[in-house]
Parts: C-alpha cells; sequence; structure tokens
C-alpha cells in the first residue's frame, strides 16, 4: 500500500512494519525497532525511547529480510542523517534520510 506523498516528499512512501536496529554511527548505542514506513529516499523508524538515543546526526540502520525472501537473505544496511524526530508516550520515531 502506497501512501501519498505530500508536497514535502521526493517520492511515494511504501507501509510496512520491518524489525529493523539502529545503531550510533560510533557503536555507543543500538536499539531493535520496527520501520514503519519507507521509500527510496528514507524511512520511519519507530523504537522505545531512551536517554542515549540519537536524536541528531548520521545513523545506521540493519532491515530484516522481508518476509518470503529465502533462507540466507541478507539483511539491508542503510546510513542515514536523521531529519524528524516525534515523541510518542515511551516511544520514538525518527525520520531518516538515506545518504
Amino acid at each position: 500500500m502506497f501512501v501519498k506523498a505530500g508536497e514535502r516528499r521526493r517520492s511515494e512512501r511504501v507501509q510496512n512494519s520491518r524489525p529493523a536496529l539502529l545503531r550510533s554511527r560510533d557503536g555507543t548505542f543500538s536499539t531493535p525497532g520496527h520501520v514503519t514506513n519507507a521509500s527510496e529516499n528514507g524511512m520511519f523508524f519507530v523504537t522505545r525511547d531512551a536517554p542515549a538515543l540519537p536524536r541528531e546526526g548520521t545513523v545506521t540502520i540493519e532491515l530484516a529480510p522481508p518476509d518470503g525472501a529465502g533462507e540466507g537473505a541478507e539483511p539491508g544496511m542503510a546510513v542515514c542523517r536523521i531529519v524528524r524526530v516525534r515523541a510518542m508516550s515511551h516511544m520514538v520515531a525518527l525520520g531518516l534520510e538515506r545518504i
């Protein structure tokens, strides 16, 4: 399912829910979460809030292989810049732009 692209979006987003692992670039912090939608330019990552969770700068994200990818499928990796932060109760959503 596609999410209608707004005025500020450069590409359409695909709504999904894939497990992912976000890591700080210096390797001092990592947290599991889910990517709830993605596009060719970025993704929206949701995780539990933590004091050490990066809220700016560059992070690495490791996406679990999609369902049906087959045995031995490698996880996807991307280096992203945090462009948006949204607090949601005890959760935090990060808007990530691929770089």
